[in-house]
């Protein structure tokens, strides 16, 4: 009996620390599909004569179908 309450308990805590990986990973998800993104300006520079800025405009739009895939 003592090895049956071993076993069970073993699979109550191997399914609750699946449940919260589902649940963890799931919010990580839609966190980042609905997230607003990054909004400062990004200024790189390195120990030569390369500089590298990017200033965010907008949201990137990628599409691809039969009309426009060939661009």
């Amino acid at each position: 009996m003592d090895k049956n309450k071993k076993n069970l308990g073993l699979i109550v805590v191997t399914l609750g620390v699946v449940f919260a990986a589902i649940i963890g990973a799931a919010f990580a998800y839609y966190t980042a599909q609905l997230g607003d993104g990054a909004e400062t300006d990004i200024n790189a520079q390195s120990g030569t004569t390369e500089s590298l800025m990017f200033e965010k405009s907008g949201d990137i739009s990628i599409t691809a179908n039969q009309t426009d895939f060939y661009e």
